[in-house]
Formats: structure tokens, sequence, C-alpha cells
């Protein structure tokens, strides 16, 4: 007897996208499957208002690559970096976490003083400490340059970056 080939994959999302390909081949039907996928799930984006001129179009960006997957998108600012990691705490602390997962964005821009160091080196550990609990993925966004100018040419590009590393982490937790 003749046995029928292997699945690709055994998640109920890629199982989803085997039964579309087979009923349409087309691209605007797997689009809209993935749509469909994103459009449940929720994420915050955790950005400052120190530095806005820098995050704001890295935010925008970002914001509007996850919404052209229909993700439902929140966007949350602090005063500055450092308030970031006590933000996300507050959202991990709830038994099951409203947001699917949170992106952080901000701008350390290093200085005359230690307080570059100081700070990037507490928010970067203390983001690695909440991801090390589990419960959602957070996505570490906070740029952390020699210069302003640095900053606005990384930030031209990470908005897009930050949200489709967002969507390939939600498709590896709730599929993989």
């Amino acid at each position: 007897p003749r046995r029928a080939a292997p699945l690709l994959g055994s998640s109920s999302f890629e199982l989803f996208l085997l039964v579309i390909l087979n009923f349409h081949r087309s691209y605007a039907a797997i689009c809209d499957a993935a749509q469909l996928y994103y459009s449940k799930k929720k994420i915050v984006i955790i950005d400052t208002h120190w530095n806005a001129e820098i995050i704001k179009p890295m935010v925008k960006d970002c914001k509007e690559t996850l919404e052209e997957y229909k993700a439902n998108v929140h966007v949350l600012s602090v005063p500055g970096a450092y308030e970031i990691p006590y933000i996300v705490g507050k959202y991990l602390k709830y038994e099951r976490p409203y947001f699917d997962a949170i992106i952080t964005m901000g701008a350390i821009i290093r200085g005359e003083t230690p307080h570059f160091e100081i700070i990037s080196q507490s928010i970067s550990d203390s983001i690695l400490q909440a991801n090390m609990r589990g419960k959602i993925p957070i996505i570490f966004g906070v740029l952390t340059t020699n210069s302003a100018d640095q900053a606005r040419e990384r930030a031209s590009y990470k908005g897009k970056e930050l949200a489709l590393s967002t969507l390939s982490v939600l498709d590896i937790v709730f599929d993989g």
C-alpha cells in the first residue's frame, strides 16, 4: 500500500496553513490566515518620553508593521528607560498576563558621566530576568548608542525589525 507524505509540522497553525494551501494555493489566502492568527494576539509597546524624537518613529514603524498583520497593539509611554522594567514587572505579576508579548523601546545615549553604563546595564539585566520568568516574551528594543546620530540611524530600521521578531517569537511560543 502507498503511504501519504508526512505533514510538514504538527502545530495547529501549520495544519491550518496546509489546509488553506490545498484549497486556495494563493499568496493572498496565506496572508489572510496569518492575519487571522495574529488578530488574536495582544502586544504592548512600552516606550519612553526621553529621547522621544528618536523613539517615536521607531514606535510608529513597529506599530504599523504589527497592524499590517492585524495584531492588537497598545502603546504605553513611560518617562525614561529606567522605568521600563518596573512596568514590565507589573504586567508579569498577573496570573494570566493580559498581553501575549511586550516590546520595549528607548534610547540611552552615551554622555560624559557613568550614567550610560549604569542605566544600560541595569535595564538589560532587569529585562533579561523578567524574560527568564517565561510568562510572555519580552523583546528588548532599548537602543544603547554613542551619539544621537547613531541612535537616529538605528531607530530608522529597528521598529519593523522588532515587530517581525515579536511575531516570530509568538509563532514559536504558541505553536512550537
